[in-house]
């Protein structure tokens, strides 16, 4: 695109991110993807993030907060698992709305549960921004994908299938546009819900590449002269959580020379539980300086078997040139190949823990496949990605009505 052109239309441009995360706590995928972008956006046009949080100011990004609960405490009796369901109710999000919305050109929900009022806010007010819709995941079938038997989680889960289709459904064929992270999800919101192809486009999950490519290796006396193996993720979120199971329950067990290291927020007491009385697993907690962890790490996994969207653990672990074993599921939407990029399976089995061992007896094959996984992930920093969705804006709002 014409660099005069973008220079005339960063002057112009205003770009509103509607949210219903509180962009102040502890990252997780989402936030970071949201986060990333608009770092990545505000080099060209005024960003503004509505969020459900507090009012800041950082750099070039103004967030503006609002309230995440009725005249009385709505976080006493409603959990994180329902928090993204119930956003629409808080009252405060539509007076918020309402003054932040007038001047924008663009309006960028972030995943299907605020995008109804959104747009019914832009009716009231006779406005016409262009309304997209940003899909992490196709959340239907994310969710459709955690329920595993009769727990109260999976049944809570199969309950809310209903709502979580209809309200995807109605954001998916009301939104000027559709932000997909991958050909995959792209294919399958095809699918699922009828949508014409030049409403969708892909803008994928990304990776700070220079700062997960030159951070320094923790320096950690512990685990100075062991083999690591590293995974991380918030533990609040089931698939996570399934994972890190299987690596305490499964895979230290069948690999006890290595020294497994599970990082991430939210762990519950029962897996913190089983860690401690597991001789060659270590809870990291939630790290500050994760690239650096990654970096001194000897290869990197994740058994993950259930979720959407795309991984961006799996981009971190590639853009610091560390060799992944992980499933497909976890590497899926990424371009990925199975013996160049790392060591993929369908499932965590016997094969999986010899993909291990395979890499903790060969340094070549580390060096080889770090390597190829580091090339990769060049293509997937974000600012080439933030570059990508904002010419796409530029040439939608110009011919938006």
């Amino acid at each position: 695109m014409n660099a005069v052109y973008i220079a005339q239309n960063q002057r112009d441009m205003k770009i509103l991110i509607v949210t219903n995360f509180n962009l102040g706590s502890n990252s997780v995928g989402a936030t970071n993807r949201i986060l990333e972008l608009a770092k990545a956006l505000c080099k060209y046009a005024s960003i503004k993030i509505l969020h459900r949080g507090s009012n800041i100011i950082l750099g070039k990004l103004k967030f503006i907060g609002y309230r995440s609960m009725f005249p009385f405490n709505v976080s006493s009796w409603v959990s994180d698992a329902v928090s993204s369901y119930v956003s629409f109710a808080f009252p405060d999000f539509y007076r918020v709305l309402k003054k932040v919305i007038v001047s924008a050109d663009v309006v960028q929900v972030e995943m299907p549960y605020l995008f109804i009022p959104t747009l019914l806010i832009t009716k009231v007010l006779s406005k016409n921004p262009l309304i997209v819709l940003d899909e992490h995941n196709v959340d239907f079938a994310s969710i459709k994908s955690k329920i595993n038997g009769a727990s109260s989680n999976s049944m809570f889960t199969a309950g809310t299938l209903p709502y979580v289709f209809l309200l995807e459904k109605l954001a998916t064929k009301n939104a000027d546009l559709i932000l997909c992270v991958s050909q995959n999800d792209r294919d399958l919101l095809t699918k699922l819900y009828d949508i014409p192809e030049n409403k969708l486009v892909v803008i994928p999950n990304g990776v700070n590449f220079y700062k997960f490519e030159m951070a320094l290796p923790v320096n950690n006396l512990i685990f100075k002269d062991k083999k690591t193996v590293f995974f991380h993720g918030t533990l609040s979120w089931y698939p996570n959580l399934e994972a890190a199971n299987i690596i305490v329950n499964y895979l230290a067990h069948k690999i006890p020379e290595a020294m497994f290291l599970i990082a991430g927020a939210h762990p519950p007491l029962s897996l913190t539980r089983k860690i401690a009385k597991t001789r060659n697993v270590r809870y990291l907690g939630h790290v500050k300086n994760l690239e650096s962890w990654i970096k001194a790490s000897t290869i990197c996994i994740a058994p993950i078997l259930r979720g959407g969207g795309t991984k961006l653990k799996i981009l971190e672990y590639a853009a610091a040139g560390k060799p992944i074993v992980a499933t497909f599921k976890a590497v899926e939407g990424l371009g990925m190949s199975n013996k160049v990029h790392g060591l993929f399976y369908k499932s965590v089995n016997e094969e999986f823990v010899n993909g291990i061992r395979s890499l903790l007896n060969c340094d070549q094959l580390v060096q080889e496949l770090g390597w190829n996984a580091k090339q990769l992930a060049r293509r997937y920093d974000w600012t080439l990605i933030g570059k990508k969705l904002y010419e796409t804006y530029c040439r939608l709002t110009d011919q938006h009505v």
